[in-house]
């Protein structure tokens, strides 16, 4: 999976705010985080790539990384430990 398709959940001033890897631009921004996930994913899954959720700090706490299982694509989830 190449890093530039990445996407990635950010808050913004006016909620939270969906963004490929390396744009300054917002894909499109949410009321709530939860939808900027859920479109995140739907965004990864279609590209094959990762999806980094950030905290309100703007620190990743959580990575979902597409798996192909059996010609359906999954994501694993990866937490960011708060000791690493």
């Amino acid at each position: 999976m190449t890093r530039e398709r990445n996407q990635h959940v950010v808050p913004t001033k006016d909620g939270w705010a969906v963004r490929r890897a390396g744009s300054s631009r917002a894909t499109k921004v949410f009321d709530t985080q939860q939808e900027a996930i859920e479109k995140g994913r739907e965004i990864a899954r279609n590209q094959r790539s990762e999806l980094l959720i950030h905290g309100r700090d703007g620190t990743v706490r959580t990575i979902l990384r597409l798996a192909i299982v059996h010609r359906a694509a999954l994501f694993t989830e990866w937490e960011r430990s708060q000791d690493g």
